[in-house]
């Protein structure tokens, strides 16, 4: 049962988040050697993370029928994802979608020096939680 509540929650976060509001896109690498370029995107309801994923999420889902999730923590406590772009990036080149703790930066100079707060993994997993239970989308 527990597999099946998480085989439709990974199903309908993906197709949900094709449609979330987008604030701020970057496209690393040309989106990568997969499949499925991808693009890394701050998403209005959740301004501190990166979400990194295939840039047409629809297309992605009726090849793959479902993307599997990652939430990152870059470890070392840094409240970024901005040296492992081109890694995640490319990840989400082939079919996968990417929570990254800390705020989409557009160089490294952008980069704030500050801990992640212990709970940061605790909030992607409660917005992916959201995604599946928001109609709106």
């Amino acid at each position: 049962m527990k597999k099946n509540y998480l085989t439709i929650l990974l199903f309908v976060f993906t197709l949900r988040v094709g449609y979330a509001q987008v604030i701020k896109t970057k496209l690393i690498d040309q989106g990568g050697s997969g499949n499925y370029p991808s693009i890394a995107v701050t998403e209005q309801s959740l301004p501190d993370f990166v979400v990194y994923r295939p840039e047409n999420i629809q297309k992605a889902v009726k090849q793959q029928d479902r993307l599997p999730i990652l939430v990152w923590a870059n470890g070392g406590c840094m409240n970024s994802s901005i040296h492992q772009e081109r890694l995640l990036s490319e990840i989400a080149s082939h079919g996968y979608i990417i929570v990254a703790i800390g705020t989409l930066q557009m160089t490294v100079e952008e980069r704030v020096h500050e801990s992640t707060p212990d709970d940061e993994l605790l909030k992607a997993l409660d917005w992916i939680a959201k995604q599946y239970q928001n109609p709106r989308q």
